[in-house]
Order: C-alpha cells, then sequence, then structure tokens
C-alpha cells in the first residue's frame, strides 16, 4: 500500500488518527489557505490538477474511501495482500478491474513533499527534468516561493509522477516529476518573545539563533523578535551550517561571539557551538525540544527542554520548561539574580553585627570594662542576626532592575567592594557611638549601671534594627521604603525584633539584665539610633543622582 496518496478536487483527507478534518478544494484545509493567502493573492487562483494528503493513515474508513465500500472479510483480504505484496506486480487494468478506478489511481501516483525554503528550490530543479527550463514553472510559483523566503514562513511544496516503482525514494530519484503546488505554513513569534529578548540584551546576555531554516527565515525570525538589526549586523553575525562545518575550531573561535545566527544547523553544530563558547569563558544556557538537541542539552552548562519535547532531551537537561516559553528564561535569570543579591545583603547585615560585636567586646575588654553584652543578649542578638535577617532578607521580592546589571564573572567574590565599604563604614558608625557610651559613662560616673547597660543593650538592637535598610538598599535604584505592599513581610519581621526588644527591656529583669526605660528614654533610643539609616538613604540618593547625569 501507498503511504502518501494524492486525491482529485473535492476528496476529503484525514489526519493522524484516521478522524476527517476538512475538505481540499485547492490542496489544502481552510487553515492552510489562509496561510497561504498570507504568501499573495497569486496562489488563491493556482491551477491545481493534483491535491495532496500527507500523513493519510490505513482505518477503516480512509482505506474504504480508496477501495470503496467492503464487508469485513473483503477488507481484511485486501489488507491482507496490500501488505503482504501481491498488489505490487499488478496492471492498472488489472488493479482496476479487481479493485476500483479509484485505487489504480492511487496506486500510480507518487507525491513527493519537502520542507523548507531551499527544499522547495530543490523541489524545483527535480522537476526540471519534465519542465525542461525553470522560466516554464508558473509565475504563481515564483511569487509565493519569493514572498515565503523573505518572511518567517516555512514552503511546502508538492510534486507527482506516474511510476510502477513500489518504493517512493526511488520514484523520486527517477526524476520527471510534475510540480503541482507550493504552500506557505506560517509559524509566528510569540507575543511575549520580543520583550523577554529584549529583557535578556538589557542584561548582557548574547542570545543565538541556531535553527534548520533557510538563511533569509531566520534573519527575519531574529528581525521580529529585535535580535538582528540590519543597520548594525552583517555576515559576520550569521553563519550556515555548512560554512560552519568547513570553517576550523581556531577560525571560529574568533568569530563565535559575534554570531547571531546560524541557519541551515546539523544537530551536532549546536553541540560544537556550546564547546567553542564554552572555551571563550561564556556560560551557556541551551534550549532544545527534540533528541537531536540532547548532547548540546548536555554539555552546556544550563539545558533547558521543553515540557512538549521528547523524553531524551528533558533527561538531558537541567530545567524544563513547562509552558515553553522564552519569558521563562528571562524571568528565572532575573529571579536567580534577585536571589544573589538577596544573599549578598543577608551577608552584608551579619557580618556587619559581628563586625560591631567583636571589636566593642574587644576593645572593652582591653580596657577593663564591665561586659557590656551578657551570653542571653548576645543570644537574642543572634537570633536577630541569623534567624529575622535571613526571614527578611528572603522575603524581598524579585526586582527587575537587577536586569540592568552586566552578567558577574564566574570566580567574582560574594563581598564586592560596594559591600566593603558599607559593611565598614556602618560597622564603624556603630562602634563608635557604642564605645563612646561606654567610656563616657566609665569614665564620668566610675563604671556602668544596669539601666545605662540596658540603654546600651537596646541602642545597639536598634542599631541593627535600622542597619536592615541599609542592607536592604543595597545596590538599589530607589529608596528603601518604596514597594511597602511588596515588602510586607519584611516590615512585619522588623516590627517582630522591635516589639520583642521592647518586651525584653521591660519584662527581661535579671535573665537578662534589663530595667525598664522610660517613654522619653525610648524615644531618644529609638530616634537617635535612626541617623543610621536616615544617612544611608541620603548617600544612596546621591549616588542615584550621580548615575542619572552621567
Amino acid at each position: 500500500m501507498l503511504d502518501v496518496y494524492l486525491f482529485r478536487h473535492g476528496e476529503t483527507y484525514c489526519n493522524n488518527d484516521g478522524r476527517h478534518t476538512g475538505w481540499l478544494p485547492y490542496g489544502l484545509n481552510d487553515t492552510g489557505r489562509e496561510q497561504a493567502d498570507r504568501a499573495g493573492e497569486h496562489f488563491r487562483d493556482f491551477p491545481f490538477d493534483r491535491y495532496f494528503c500527507s500523513d493519510l493513515v490505513r482505518t477503516r474508513e480512509t482505506f474504504e474511501h480508496i477501495f470503496g465500500q467492503r464487508d469485513d472479510c473483503e477488507y481484511t483480504e485486501l489488507l491482507r495482500e496490500a501488505n503482504s505484496g501481491e498488489l505490487a506486480g499488478m496492471k492498472y487494468t488489472e488493479c482496476a478491474e479487481k479493485y476500483g478506478e479509484r485505487y489504480a489511481q492511487a496506486r500510480k501516483t507518487w507525491s513527493f513533499r519537502q520542507f523548507g525554503g531551499d527544499d522547495v528550490e530543490d523541489l524545483f530543479a527535480r522537476a526540471r527534468g519534465f519542465l525542461k527550463k525553470m522560466e516554464e514553472l508558473p509565475k504563481d510559483v515564483h511569487t509565493v516561493a519569493a514572498v515565503t523566503h523573505a518572511g518567517t514562513m516555512r514552503t511546502l511544496a508538492v510534486a507527482w509522477a506516474e511510476t510502477a516503482s513500489d518504493d517512493c525514494l526511488e520514484a523520486v530519484k527517477a526524476g520527471g516529476l510534475h510540480f503541482a503546488a507550493v504552500a506557505a505554513i506560517s509559524d509566528p513569534v510569540r507575543e511575549d518573545v520580543p520583550a523577554a529578548v529584549a529583557r535578556c540584551l538589557e542584561a548582557g546576555i548574547g542570545i543565538k539563533i541556531v535553527t534548520g531554516d533557510t538563511p533569509a527565515t531566520a534573519r527575519e525570525i531574529a528581525r521580529q523578535i529585535g535580535l538582528w538589526n540590519d543597520a548594525a549586523d552583517g555576515e559576520r553575525n550569521h553563519i550556515t551550517g555548512t560554512e560552519f562545518a568547513a570553517m576550523s575550531d581556531e577560525e571560529l573561535l574568533e568569530r563565535v561571539q559575534e554570531l547571531k545566527i546560524m541557519s541551515r544547523a546539523r544537530p551536532l553544530d549546536k553541540q560544537r557551538l556550546v564547546k567553542l563558547l564554552q572555551q571563550r569563558g561564556e556560560v551557556v544556557a541551551v534550549t532544545g525540544d527534540g533528541t537531536n538537541d540532547a548532547p548540546a542539552l548536555n554539555f552546556a552548562n544550563v539545558g533547558l527542554s521543553m515540557g512538549s519535547g521528547t523524553s531524551v532531551a528533558k533527561d538531558a537537561s537541567d530545567i524544563t520548561l513547562l509552558d515553553d516559553s522564552f519569558a521563562s528564561i528571562a524571568t528565572a535569570v532575573m529571579w536567580g539574580r534577585s536571589l544573589y543579591r538577596n544573599i549578598q545583603r543577608f551577608v552584608l547585615f551579619q557580618l556587619t553585627i559581628n563586625f560591631a560585636a567583636i571589636t566593642i567586646c574587644f576593645i572593652g575588654a582591653l580596657f577593663g570594662t564591665d561586659m557590656p553584652l551578657t551570653v542571653v543578649q548576645i543570644l537574642w542578638v543572634n537570633i536577630i542576626m541569623d534567624t529575622f535577617a535571613a526571614m527578611a532578607m528572603a522575603s524581598l521580592p524579585p526586582n527587575p532592575e537587577v536586569m540592568r546589571d552586566k552578567p558577574r564573572p564566574r570566580d567574582e567574590f560574594i563581598i564586592t567592594p560596594a559591600m566593603a565599604r558599607t559593611l565598614f563604614t556602618c560597622g564603624a558608625a556603630m562602634v563608635v557611638v557604642l564605645l563612646g557610651m561606654l567610656f563616657r559613662w566609665t569614665i564620668l560616673q566610675g563604671g556602668l549601671t544596669v539601666e545605662q547597660l540596658t540603654v546600651f543593650f537596646s541602642t545597639f538592637v536598634f542599631l541593627q534594627f535600622w542597619n536592615m535598610f541599609n542592607a536592604k538598599g543595597f545596590e538599589t535604584c530607589h529608596s528603601v521604603f518604596t514597594c511597602l505592599g511588596g515588602c510586607r513581610e519584611f516590615f512585619l519581621i522588623l516590627a517582630a525584633i522591635g516589639v520583642g526588644q521592647v518586651l525584653i527591656v521591660e519584662f527581661g529583669g535579671e535573665v537578662f539584665r534589663t530595667e525598664p526605660l522610660s517613654w522619653m528614654q525610648w524615644a531618644e533610643v529609638i530616634g537617635f539610633t535612626s541617623l543610621l539609616a536616615v544617612s544611608g538613604e541620603i548617600i544612596r540618593a546621591i549616588h542615584r543622582k550621580r548615575k542619572q547625569l552621567r
């Protein structure tokens, strides 16, 4: 039996599950005609003499559409004869007499299908033997092919030939194909992709298209998503699979980072591209959904498979995008950078407290002052420093502003110079204030009372309270007091720290070595320590203003 049949005007075709899906008045169903109309009005009136049906399955309904109505015995016997090859040598008249004219015509007609613009040209070349000259093809064919090459449509060409061969490939190689039709299939870019590409480019992420499409189609897709600029990009930014295979690794290493498009790529070209980029020190992420993409997904630093892809691709990848959307990649980058930034903020907050606490205890011990903080008080400070700080920084929402930053080096130390400056500035301010309180009381009064030590303890905790704002505002482009609704958990944790400190002081007694403070003392402690957050906000505002003026 034939795998592919050509039908005449008005006949139906079936999809892969054997259900009727449409008519073929112009060789395509309604959706196909709409797509073809986008390629040009010339396609509508194209003179067809054969009609094309692809991927026909041998269901009972489809079978009887070819052979006519049959009872169960005839149907079973005909299938047996067809599958056993007994019909292979039957002449046209014999076949028509035994099984009907329709089946005889179908047996003698083969279709030849190729996908992609270059394949249409290949089909034209195969049909030249029958048409003698390329110019003899109808002008409508050239019009459709030219329009689809210039746009993002993929082309589907159909030719036919009468043959006695039972092998379709042999029939194609024999030549003498009659060109029948060319169709254009649109594969539009998702609406969210251009914005996602722009976000990635702004973040310093290089995007490269590796596709089996034609150069013209690949460039048009890159143009639509904002990756290709005709004024700035040229041949050095585009390469075909054939050119890529012909070049040595040394030649490609000089050019690989500038590439934006690789068209007509073969399966192993993507893997080789990944290796070359890694040799240039790049961190490479690869997307793919097919079995052929598995090698590249496996070799990449981050392999991203599609949720609709094959199981082989998913097994070879590190992450699976369930929505098959490129925008999810941009969102993942934003979340990853935001998480790293929050980790830096947590480290900054912790190191500042440690720096201040260790310095105070060390210098106080040298000068013989009383222990400014008890073990229980230090335990409360550790709870603030570890548990509450971690919860507060982890609750901060992802910030789209991180997409404006350039990628950091893989070996970059987590404590950046900006972090170090903030750490030592805030830490030094705390040390000066706290040691000044200790030395003033010790020198003027000759010792420290429980009330003074309670004020010292509260001052130390509220300095950390307000320093939490400095950590939150680290490397941001806006005030720490913006986005109050989105940072609800952060402020709730701060409120828990403040309320907890008041309760410990008022009711801690001998356990925490504290005495209740008056409301005036609380106002002085909270107001004075808040200058740490206010001064930090002023300094950050000045830095933001300077960046805007550059």
